[in-house]
């Protein structure tokens, strides 16, 4: 599906790239995909098209008002790819740049800032910064541990604090020994230079992605009770409880911490982790990749692979880039993802970098991205960034104007103060006469304003008045 970007509609601000021009709707061995409808214009105007020239999107004037017509429904094109059920619309592996899904909320974005006086909405990432940046670290082999310190040193000497995702592998099966218990001193040193320990499974199973092989369970498993392992081709004795129950214990136990996130080996993704992941007071989950979701924002992972299916607890931050190269120029690594931070700084959206911290090459090319940061761009561990994100998405308020004075109103479940990154967007907010924010009983509310690039307010830090 192509928009026609041509036409120089303020709707289409954000779809300025050649993947958000074109986006894909479905592909691979599939001849047909989801449910879509065409249309004769019948004097609207088509503002995007498929791939067989029909009209996928009209745009209807009648006076001041606009109609919108969209061939495809948001279950489809939004739901249907962050759960990863599209029909192969993705078009590239890792590292490549996949902003499919986001050109429809975007444009929807875009709508309501074009035509709403003082348009204010959430933003997407934290304070005034223009987008975020998480950097992970997956530590499943013993190489891993023995750089991993060189790893957390680069990053604190830039002040960054990462996510380290420890595979608790204590078994000794065809995939490999045993290299976490011999590795505590290592986690120890990555926690008190301020970085993040979180879950990356027990076994590492390639076919963590079979119920068949890998069941639900039951929990109660302790290093002692719970003993999984693989041949080489086949994994046994695993268990979806298991894997994320001993994977999270250990580390809470021996590090003294509280185990927040969780990825999964390989990323592949399980139909019950959502499941076991709230009973076990998981709160954040980096599985998929943003080429599989075809979205670089976070959402809320559904409990089954089924449009109907009711949303989980669980937030979900996709990565879309990574060390999936073979010892390449670390120069042409890092610009590769600073490629793909760039357009989602862009976008407002987010970028999560993961790197195996398992050869020393990797140490150049991160050093490398970690320099072509720009400014305006914030770093967070994994853990921090979803805690702000959990705040955004419960912080409620409605907007009202008159005489040129914009009144900020916060839901009645909103405790004061918010979470200090939590921060809105108010379109040409520097034209107003008056701004105030207050509670649902009308008492007032502080809050810090800057004005960015557009000239927009950005208000963050709401507490008591």
């Amino acid at each position: 599906m192509t928009w026609f970007t041509g036409l120089g509609l303020d709707e289409f601000k954000y779809i300025d790239q050649p993947e958000e021009i074109t986006v894909s709707l479905g592909g691979g061995s599939y001849t047909e995909y989801i449910y879509s409808r065409s249309y004769a214009t019948d004097g609207g105007t088509a503002i995007a098209e498929y791939n067989d020239a029909s009209t996928a999107a009209v745009l209807n004037q009648s006076g001041l008002g606009k109609t919108y017509l969209l061939g495809v429904s948001f279950s489809d094109v939004i739901l249907r790819n962050q759960m990863d059920m599209d029909f192969s619309a993705d078009r590239g592996d890792l590292n490549t740049y996949e902003p499919t899904t986001d050109t429809f909320m975007l444009f929807l974005r875009a709508i309501y800032e074009e035509n709403v006086p003082y348009a204010t909405w959430k933003h997407t990432s934290t304070k005034e910064s223009k987008a975020s940046v998480i950097i992970t670290h997956d530590l499943d082999s013993q190489s891993g541990a023995d750089l991993m310190s060189d790893f957390v040193d680069l990053e604190i000497s830039y002040g960054i604090s990462a996510n380290y995702n420890i595979c608790t592998h204590y078994i000794d099966d065809a995939i490999d020994g045993d290299y976490y218990t011999m590795n505590n001193a290592v986690y120890q040193y990555a926690l008190t230079q301020g970085h993040v320990i979180s879950s990356h499974s027990v076994g590492h199973f390639r076919d963590w992605d079979d119920e068949t092989t890998i069941p639900l369970g039951a929990p109660g498993n302790t290093m002692a009770t719970y003993l999984p392992g693989n041949n080489g081709t086949t994994t046994t004795g695993a268990t979806v409880y298991g894997e994320l129950e001993v994977s999270r214990d250990p580390l809470e136990n021996d590090l003294g911490i509280d185990v927040k996130t969780f990825r999964s080996g390989h990323l592949l993704w399980n139909e019950f982790q959502p499941e076991v992941m709230e009973a076990l007071d998981y709160k954040f989950d980096s599985s998929f990749s943003a080429n599989s979701t075809l979205t670089n924002f976070p959402y809320r992972v559904l409990y089954e692979r089924s449009l109907s299916a009711a949303r989980s607890d669980i937030y979900e931050f996709p990565m879309n880039a990574s060390d999936g190269y073979s010892n390449d120029d670390p120069a042409n690594v890092a610009a590769t993802w600073l490629g793909i931070l760039g357009n989602n700084v862009d976008n407002g959206a987010l970028t999560v970098l993961l790197i195996h911290p398992n050869r020393e090459y990797k140490l150049d090319e991160l050093e490398l991205f970690i320099q072509g940061i720009p400014e305006d761009v914030k770093a967070h561990n994994m853990d921090a960034f979803g805690e702000y994100w959990s705040a955004r998405d419960a912080f409620s308020y409605t907007v009202s104007t008159e005489n040129n004075i914009l009144a900020i109103t916060l839901g009645d479940s909103v405790a004061l103060p918010v979470h200090t990154d939590v921060s809105l967007v108010v379109k040409d907010g520097v034209n107003l006469a008056g701004l105030r924010v207050e509670t649902h009983m009308g008492d007032g509310v502080s809050y810090e304003a800057v004005v960015n690039d557009s000239q927009d307010l950005v208000l963050y830090s709401f507490g008591v008045d």
